[in-house]
């Protein structure tokens, strides 16, 4: 991904995230980016290895899991949820929607996978490719040639939980984070620091939205209106799949996170469990 479309994917474009999801993508994005641009797959840096590890030499595991006995694939989405994420931000701890896709298609041609399970650890991520993943994983759980569930003992928020919406079932641990159903925009208005330093920007635009969130600049009223309606838009399309298949009401869908037994009540999950064996050895 290139810098200016990371840019904009992060803050010119509606995000189905958590606050603190949109925190340690943005920390993410001004500690790293210039040192990962100047590297390729396969480089090394510090016991970093691009594409293999992340900035700590860890190595990246495997997103798809199947175990032959149980008939069970395991499928981990971990970290922010980006369209087209590229090997850098892997690296970061992002999670690309097209490799969820990928394994998602494994899974469903793996003779051996009877089941599919989707263990988030996830904030949400780019409201840009969520919906059209969210539909693709409810079509396969409303097809019934395998069934699908999610389950979660850390987040699922936001974009994470718009894709487990349609799942057969959706289950949590008691103390997991579930929920922050909802969209926004992040403008950070710069406007007075680069004033105290001498600093003005000027945008020659060509029309009154064009220029919106240009670093520098504040917001006249009609650019702040622009971006609340892009953010009420993106909300109305992830409130109305979540809609679709969960019995949830418009008072939990107004970006709170609930925990786990307080989401079973709400319907946001079908049941609390201890842990992921418990999970593994209800559906197998």
């Amino acid at each position: 991904m290139k810098f200016q479309r990371i840019i904009e994917a992060v803050y010119g474009q509606p995000l189905d995230i958590t606050v603190g999801g949109f925190e340690s993508v943005d920390a993410v994005i001004r500690l790293h980016l210039a040192a990962g641009n100047r590297l390729g797959s396969g480089a090394v840096q510090d016991g970093f290895e691009v594409g293999k590890t992340d900035f700590f030499g860890t190595p990246l595991p495997d997103m798809l899991q199947v175990d032959e006995d149980s008939g069970l694939a395991l499928i981990g989405i971990c970290g922010p949820l980006l369209q087209h994420a590229s090997l850098i931000e892997k690296s970061c701890g992002a999670c690309s929607y097209q490799d969820i896709e990928r394994a998602l298609d494994e899974a469903m041609a793996e003779p051996s996978a009877r089941t599919l399970l989707l263990n988030f650890d996830s904030p949400g991520g780019q409201h840009c490719g969520s919906l059209e993943l969210a539909q693709k994983i409810a079509r396969i759980a409303m097809a019934g040639k395998k069934q699908i569930f999610a389950f979660t003992e850390g987040t699922m928020a936001s974009a994470a939980y718009c894709l487990a919406a349609g799942c057969n079932g959706i289950f949590s641990t008691k103390t997991a984070s579930v929920g922050c159903i909802g969209s926004l925009i992040a403008f950070m208005d710069f406007s007075e620091a680069f004033a105290k330093q001498g600093v003005k920007a000027v945008v020659f635009a060509s029309g009154k939205y064009k220029g919106t969130g240009l670093e520098g600049t504040s917001l006249t009223q009609e650019q702040a209106d622009y971006l609340m309606g892009l953010v009420n838009t993106a909300a109305g399309v992830f409130k109305a799949h979540v809609r679709e298949f969960r019995q949830v009401n418009s008072d939990s869908m107004q970006g709170q996170i609930f925990f786990g037994e307080h989401c079973e009540r709400l319907g946001l999950v079908d049941g609390v469990v201890r842990g992921l064996d418990e999970v593994k050895s209800l559906l197998c």
